[in-house]
């Protein structure tokens, strides 16, 4: 069985991550034991520096990080499967619009959902999708009615390869699933027909009838019984067809009674359409067993749609309304409406679910004339390619959704009526897409998109829209060079389409290596030669996808399909393989919404970037040339991972528990036939272990000692070649390793030193514990302007509500973060103590309609003074031992438009005393103030521009502005560092929403004597860094994507998508 998620599989070397990141320093064994300590809590508070199992049921004081999800599938195996194959036989039988729900066990989490299955492909299973899950134990409940002679049966995959978990003997159709942190677990439920019970099977039997033109006379809102009034000639001779999910089709043609009958198989979706020419008139009521006759929706296609989850039988009445130029009437006419046709009048309560039921068509670029101008009938004419694999959103005010069009291009929604919808596609801003819609069986009217590409729906009341989408085709484009890819063109910002847009990227790539014999020094390696000579797929290669704030999803290929990774959020992202640098070349290749082909760029960890992503769809390949491939060979290579576990270790996971925990500084000795050599051990990535390589080896029998000595723990050794990932002949006897190297072999050995004991005293003395305290403050929208330039006298004046229940995450890159909710240390607060020596990273989780402004601290109860924000978040460098308390203002969106435009940039200059490269703490060494400069801003978009020169404090605010890409110049003089909170990957300043931004400048070498400002040693520095360094450091990361603009818009993702970046000055 297939099981999407989270896979770390143990293969023969339990799992590997290729280190690349900036290292931190252990240096003796006694360090080594006070690391082992860091692992431990010791103590309780309101959140614990480092919590261990179990600590999440101390009282709300912890919130979940949310980065999991559950997947659910609902299918019926059809006539004939195997039943020791379900998931081969069954899968792709899926069961639509099936309620599931999820509630989680912990009342605290809170997480109450339920989402209808839709289809993924066609055939396909019926699926639901739950993203941003906090960790814990779920209660999933499908919603199918028991049936007599069918059995049921849940098999649930969860990290490490999945487990069965029997379904519960009280419910069949429901079980409870634990999920892990960071982790995708997907569950299939399987209704399974018995061998003794027939399949069950539901029915139409269909009335048909003709209308005169103009009749019924619409009054206000038609219902049955109009139309059993007006409609009484029974419509003989017409065909009517039955689609089940496995293509097969009934056709019936209606008797002189106007009279058709249709049996079918329960379980799968069903289309219903007549003969009649596409476009005439017509409208379908039912009921289903016995109920109130209701209005079915007609497509653009024709198509009536029926979910048939479970046996139904249906009681329709079908009504064909003449065109006015009609002559033509049926031969036969009846005044008796048959007695079988349900005679209840639906009911005045409107249904409280709307619907969109859509088809996607791509249109030739000449196809229309002049698509702006076109009716409806012009696209239906001139577009007939239906469009597969286009993703769909629909956000309402409590709902958020995504689906992609099958392989008819067909997508359809159902969500509760009552709020404004925002409908868009995910194709790049700016596509020239088209959309007609008919409410509740009208005409197609079109709808215009704004400026965004969004279309709103007012959704006050429950309505049915039937909606034709269509994508007219650019001209044919240039082959973009592959040295130039551009994954995000910068649009300009402007206001959201809604506040609870999410953002759903997705990166695929295909895993392959290249065959014995192909030389890429004269077959070349680009994009054509490497998809035609190395294709094949490659299995057991682990790659590992990790984001900005450390977390790691790490997946094993299985030589045949894609490692897909979807519902990515807003930010940059990492991609690596386990295959060793000296083992093999690698080369990527990727095509980012359908757009060119371009190479992406691998750094010399064999590390690819992914770049503020956004809601990208990327489909990469990713070719593996094996150095026995190269041409000239180099001999074998051994490489050593030296990571430490927790003491007296006994886990049976210790790739996933240790791997990270790396040690340096540690020598290694290589003994074998061309004598001895040693090496000692780095940390390329932390968290990662330590590494040491040796390279060039003959063939022949090695031993290798080394790391920590075995009198003080144990030693654990997995070893494995690359990058097939097979078994070397290897041992370890008293710390001593034994290992037969192959002529170029290369082999990848994980040494785990397991320590007996690391609770007994050490020379080192204990480091400081620090404790930070933040306080969240909502200030009120301003009547005009913004809070730029504000003091903290002004926040603390206006900003008096604090708020409760937000999460605030704080972490550094060695550890997982902590989180946990305001209120849980007072009003609006929460307490971070018993924090060991480092660099602190907080962020909020501010609700959508909050934007963080400012934040002024103080240390050991000192002045206060301003810290520069940045990625929503702000960094407190060199913690150690201090208290420092926080106060962290944010602003309420306006509840109306302004009439003038009120966005602001805020200059704050800071003098420092000396050079840029003497200086480590930013904020420390430097104080406000200014040098006289002037500045001047420019609005991209229309060319103003202004000048201002900051007060003695070194403020200047430049209000009125509106929303905008602006440059920003020093007009003497240069800055040597800038920190801004939204500035976009050219050095330009964002304004949107109507807000401010802030841009902090340092001034190197402008001052002697740095004045007291009372600060202390911890500020924070946003992790960016000045000048050309920037350039080098981060030009990989700050690639423009498609919809950067677009997103830049979207209030709750405004943090997310701002990157620290240096402005160019003169």
């Amino acid at each position: 069985m297939t099981l999407f998620g989270t896979m770390s599989r143990n293969r023969r070397s339990p799992g590997r991550i290729r280190p690349w990141r900036t290292p931190s320093h252990l240096a003796v064994l006694f360090a080594l034991f006070m690391a082992l300590g860091s692992l431990i809590s010791t103590t309780s508070a309101d959140v614990l520096a480092a919590p261990q199992s179990g600590a999440a049921d101390l009282a709300g004081q912890f919130q979940a990080t949310g980065t999991s999800s559950l997947q659910v599938d609902v299918v019926r195996c059809p006539d004939g499967f195997d039943p020791n194959d379900l998931f081969g036989d069954c899968h792709n039988a899926g069961i639509l619009d099936v309620s599931v729900q999820i509630a989680s066990v912990d009342p605290s989490l809170g997480i109450d959902q339920t989402v209808f299955t839709a289809p993924v492909s066609s055939p396909g299973p019926g699926r639901s999708n739950f993203t941003e899950l906090p960790v814990g134990d779920y209660n999933v409940t499908v919603g199918l009615s028991p049936e007599a002679g069918v059995r049921y049966y849940v098999y649930c995959g969860i990290e490490g390869g999945g487990q069965p978990l029997p379904a519960n003997p009280d419910d069949a159709l429901s079980t409870v699933v634990t999920v892990p942190d960071a982790t995708n677990v997907a569950c299939d439920f399987y209704v399974i027909p018995t061998e003794t019970q027939p399949v069950p099977e539901s029915t139409i039997d269909l009335f048909a009838f003709n209308c005169e033109a103009g009749s019924p006379q619409d009054d206000g809102g038609l219902e049955f019984a109009d139309f059993q009034a007006a409609c009484t000639d029974v419509a003989a001779g017409v065909d009517f067809t039955l689609v089940n999910a496995d293509t097969s089709e009934i056709a019936e043609v209606t008797d002189q009674d106007g009279q058709a009958e249709f049996a079918y198989p329960a379980g799968s979706p069903i289309e219903f359409f007549s003969g009649v020419p596409l476009g005439s008139n017509e409208v379908l009521f039912c009921s289903t067993d016995l109920g109130e006759a209701e209005e079915v929706a007609i497509d653009t296609d024709g198509v009536f749609d029926f979910a048939n989850a479970t046996a139904e039988d249906r009681t329709c009445s079908w009504f064909l309304i003449a065109q006015d130029e009609a002559t033509a009437s049926p031969t036969e006419e009846s005044t008796t409406v048959p007695t079988e046709v349900a005679t209840v009048v639906p009911t005045e309560e409107p249904d409280q679910d709307s619907s969109l039921n859509l088809v996607a068509y791509l249109c030739a670029n000449d196809a229309v004339a002049d698509p702006d101008a076109a009716g409806f009938g012009d696209f239906q004419s001139a577009c007939g390619s239906v469009a597969p694999n286009i993703d769909f959103q629909l956000n309402t005010g409590e709902l958020q959704g995504v689906e992609t069009t099958d392989a008819n291009g067909q997508v359809s929604f159902t969500f509760p009526a009552g709020e404004e919808v925002d409908f868009f596609a995910a194709v790049p801003l700016g596509s020239d897409e088209h959309l007609f819609c008919s409410v509740d069986g009208g005409d197609a009217a079109r709808v215009a998109f704004d400026g965004q590409g969004v279309a709103q729906f007012p959704n006050t009341e429950a309505t049915a829209q039937t909606c034709s989408w269509y994508l007219v085709e650019a001209a044919q484009a240039t082959e973009i060079p592959i040295d130039q890819p551009t994954e995000e063109p910068t649009a300009e910002p402007t206001a959201a389409p809604t506040e609870e847009a999410i953002d759903l990227a997705e990166i695929a790539f295909f895993p392959s290596v290249c065959p014995q014999g192909f030389d890429p020094s004269t077959q070349g390696v680009d994009y054509e030669t490497l998809s035609a000579n190395c294709a094949q797929g490659v299995a057991d290669v682990a790659f590992t996808f990790g984001n900005a704030a450390g977390d790691d999803d790490i997946r094993v290929s299985d030589g045949q399909n894609p490692i897909v990774y979807t519902g990515l959020a807003p930010g940059a992202y990492t991609l690596f393989s386990d295959v060793p640098l000296q083992a093999a070349d690698e080369y990527v290749f990727c095509v980012a919404d359908g757009g060119n082909r371009y190479q992406k760029e691998l750094n010399d960890r064999g590390v690819t970037a992914f770049a503020e992503l956004q809601r990208e769809q990327i489909v990469c390949e990713w070719f593996i040339v094996p150095i026995g491939e190269r041409g000239e060979e180099t001999g074998g290579s051994l490489e050593i991972h030296l990571a430490v576990c927790p003491a007296n270790y006994t886990g049976n996971t210790i790739f996933d528990d240790c791997h990270g925990n790396g040690l340096e500084d540690f020598e290694y000795e290589l003994t074998g036939p061309d004598g001895t050599q040693t090496g000692t051990t780095e940390i390329p990535q932390d968290p990662g272990p330590g590494v040491v390589q040796f390279t060039s080896l003959a063939p022949g029998d090695y031993t290798f000692v080394g790391g920590p000595p075995g009198d003080f723990g144990d030693i654990r050794l997995f070893c494995s070649t690359q990058p097939g990932n097979e078994t070397p002949e290897f041992s370890i006897e008293g710390g001593m390793a034994s290992l037969t190297l192959g002529e170029n072999e290369h082999v990848l050995c994980d040494w785990y030193f397991i320590p007996e004991d690391s609770s007994g005293p050490t020379p080192t003395p204990e480091p400081a514990r620090a404790e930070i305290l933040v306080t969240l403050f909502a200030c009120p929208s301003p009547d005009s302007g913004t809070y730029g330039g504000a003091s903290l006298g002004t926040f603390q004046e206006v900003c008096t509500d604090t708020v409760n229940d937000v999460n605030f995450r704080l972490g550094d890159a060695a550890s997982a973060p902590l989180n946990a909710l305001t209120g849980v240390s007072g009003e609006g607060a929460v307490r971070f103590f018993e924090l060991l020596p480092g660099d602190l990273t907080m962020t909020p989780s501010l609700p959508s309609n909050l934007t963080s402004a400012a934040v002024f601290c103080t240390i050991d109860d000192g002045s206060p003074y301003q810290k520069a924000l940045s990625n929503g978040g702000t960094t407190f460098v060199g913690v150690n031992g201090q208290s420092i308390a926080c106060s962290w203002f944010a602003v309420e969106d306006r509840i109306e438009p302004a009439a003038v435009a009120t966005g602001s940039i805020t200059i704050r200059e800071y003098l420092c005393e000396a050079d840029a490269s003497e200086i480590v703490d930013w904020d420390a060494e430097c104080a406000p103030g200014s040098t006289g400069t002037s500045y001047t801003i420019g609005n991209t978009a229309s060319g103003a521009t202004a000048d201002g020169t900051p007060d003695a404090n070194g403020v200047f605010v430049f209000g009125g502005l509106p929303d905008g890409f602006y440059t920003l110049e020093q007009n003497t003089g240069n800055w040597c560092r800038a920190v801004a909170d939204r500035v976009d990957s050219q050095s330009r300043v964002i304004v949107e929403g109507g807000g401010n931004t802030d841009v902090v400048l340092y001034q190197c070498n402008a001052l002697e004597g740095l004045p007291d400002t009372g600060t202390g040693p911890v500020t924070s520095d946003g992790d960016s860094l000045s000048g050309s360094l920037l350039s080098v450091a981060l030009g990989f990361l700050v690639v423009p994507l498609a919809w950067g603009g677009w997103l830049q818009a979207h209030r709750q993702l405004a943090t997310i998508s701002s990157v620290d970046s240096t402005l160019s000055s003169k």
